[in-house]
This record gives structure tokens, C-alpha cells and sequence, in this order.
């Protein structure tokens, strides 16, 4: 599913796809894309929902997270377009409690510890300000006026993922099998992973307790200053920082302004779709969600 739009005064290019693997039990039989994103003209927003560990499925989407992700971006839509003064941890706050309340509806309130989670990112225009909200591993990056380049993130979960990727690597050698056949050797090691978010050892997230939120990066830069914006969730970042399709610096905005997004993610499948067992890239899953929103800023009067 590739969108085209305009906004924040002159935005390009977004383009959400996911990948339909071989239906198996560890991966969605539905091929549900768990990413979310909306926009507004003075906001920009990437949603990466976090693919459940367990079985439980008790909302009316093909998954839980892909709901939450779905009925996240509906919220923020409203809240960030009305209360445009409210602080973005503060709307971002309404926005859990709503969806803690619809969840439990759901049948979640007996189930508290098993909610759905989502990495999120944000940028907000403040006259001549633009600040920007990371919580989790959705990458922001920046196109400086100067000409440099930036990238805005938590590397708290790669790092973990990392480890767990060097164990599964090792275990594919020592017993002769694929890394996509050793990682559900890793599960035990996820879970444990997965219970320690939102926790002061562990890494913080978004989930509808609203917990991580307090712990989001928020960095602000003078609206001038800043050219364009790409927000990306790691599944369209690993075209750059695990695949190397394309190099991770400046050059990368000039094919996002080219509106050539859906090129790479055709490109990124094809690759992935070569290496399904995950040996040549070694990772946790042959393909991941892949979204990238594109803004160009327009300078502030």
C-alpha cells in the first residue's frame, strides 16, 4: 500500500507496505501492517507497533497492536489539531488513557500485563520552533540548513535486539541451521526482553498505562534551521542501517524529495524475499513493516 500526500505546508512522500510471508504461526497469517502514521500542518507523526509475543487477540482488527497503532494515529489526529497548545507528553497521555479504557472494554482489564506496545515519533512546529518527540526506535532525521545531517533515536531496544541476534547467530552455526530457524530457539530470551519494558533497567515504550511517556527524548531547533524531516520505522530504516541499499547520510533526502520511497521499499522486499532465512542479513524476522513520512519545512516569517 503505497499513500501520496501534502501537508506541514509542504509535505512529499509516505509510504506504508508490509510483506505477506509464508503463513506460519510465528508470523501474522494476515499479513496485518502494524505501522501507523498521520499528519497534520503543524505535526508529523510515525507509529511502529510492536508485534505481540502471545496469543491473546481480543479486538475486532486482525491484530491488537495493529488496532492500537490504528486507533493511536486517530487520536492524535484529533487531539494535536485541537489542543495545539497542550505539551506533546501531555496529549500523548490523554490519547494512552482512551485507548487503556477501550482495551479494557475489550476484556484487557483482567490482562493488564499483556497490552499491546508501539515505538512512536513525533514532530510538532511551534511558530518558529520545531521540536521533536522520540519514544522507542522510530528514527527522526534531520536535513539541516548548514547542509549536515541528524538522526534522532532510543537505541535501547536495538542494543538488546543485538544481543539477542549474536546468541541466535552462534546457535545457527553451532547446530548447522538457518538464523531464522535458530531465533525460535530465542524466544525465551524475547519474552524476558519484552517484560522489561517500560521498567528504570529496561528500555521505555509506548503502552496504553502510559508509562513511557515521561521518558521520551524531546530535542527543540529553531524552525529555520531544520530543511527537511524523514520519520521512519526500523522496518523502512533498515534500508539504510542494516541493508545498506542506500548510504545513512545527507544523500538519503534526495531520493525521499524524488517521491522515490516505494522504489526503495520494492527494493527492501526483494532483498529480504532473497535471504528468507535471514543468514546473509541476519535479523529476528525476514521482513518487518516499513513506513517513511517525508516533510519539507517552510521557514518560519
Amino acid at each position: 500500500m503505497i499513500m501520496m500526500f501534502e501537508g506541514f505546508q509542504t509535505y512529499s512522500v509516505a509510504a506504508s507496505d508490509y510483506f505477506i510471508d509464508e503463513p506460519e504461526k510465528d508470523n501474522r497469517e494476515c499479513g496485518e501492517n502494524e505501522d501507523a502514521c498521520c499528519f497534520g500542518v503543524d505535526y508529523l507523526v510515525v507509529i511502529d507497533g510492536a508485534t505481540g509475543l502471545n496469543s491473546i487477540h481480543l479486538t475486532n482488527e486482525p491484530t491488537d497492536t495493529g488496532w492500537m497503532s490504528k486507533r493511536l494515529a486517530m487520536l492524535i489526529g484529533e487531539k494535536f489539531s485541537m489542543d495545539v497548545k497542550k505539551t506533546t507528553k501531555a496529549l500523548l497521555t490523554e490519547c494512552a488513557m482512551t485507548i487503556c479504557a477501550e482495551l479494557d472494554e475489550f476484556g484487557y482489564e483482567s490482562k493488564k500485563n499483556s497490552y499491546p506496545s508501539a515505538c512512536i515519533s513525533i514532530v510538532r512546529a511551534y511558530g518558529d520552533k520545531i521540536q521533536c518527540y522520540v519514544l522507542g526506535d522510530v528514527p527522526i532525521l534531520l536535513h539541516c540548513a548548514d547542509g549536515s545531517f541528524m538522526i534522532l533515536t532510543d537505541d535501547a531496544v536495538p542494543k538488546r535486539d543485538a544481543k539477542i541476534i549474536e546468541w541466535i547467530i552462534k546457535k545457527s552455526k553451532e547446530e548447522g541451521i538457518t538464523v531464522r530457524e535458530a531465533t525460535k530457539r530465542a524466544k525465551d530470551m524475547l519474552l524476558k526482553n519484552r517484560l522489561e519494558m517500560n521498567m528504570p533497567n529496561g528500555y521505555w515504550i509506548f503502552e496504553p498505562t502510559g508509562a513511557g511517556i515521561e521518558h521520551g527524548i524531546i530535542k527543540e531547533f529553531d524552525r529555520n534551521d531544520i530543511t527537511e524531516i524523514a520519520l521512519m520505522s526500523d522496518g523502512f530504516y533498515e534500508i539504510y542501517e542494516l541493508f545498506g541499499i542506500e548510504p545513512l547520510d545527507v544523500r538519503l533526502f534526495d531520493e525521499l524529495r524524488m517521491g522515490k520511497a516505494p522504489v526503495l521499499s520494492r527494493l527492501l522486499r526483494s532483498i529480504q524475499a532473497g535471504d528468507m532465512g535471514c543468514d546473509h542479513y541476519p535479523r529476528l524476522k525476514p521482513a518487518d513493516d516499513s513506513t517513511v513520512l517525508y516533510a519539507q519545512v517552510t521557514r518560519a516569517e
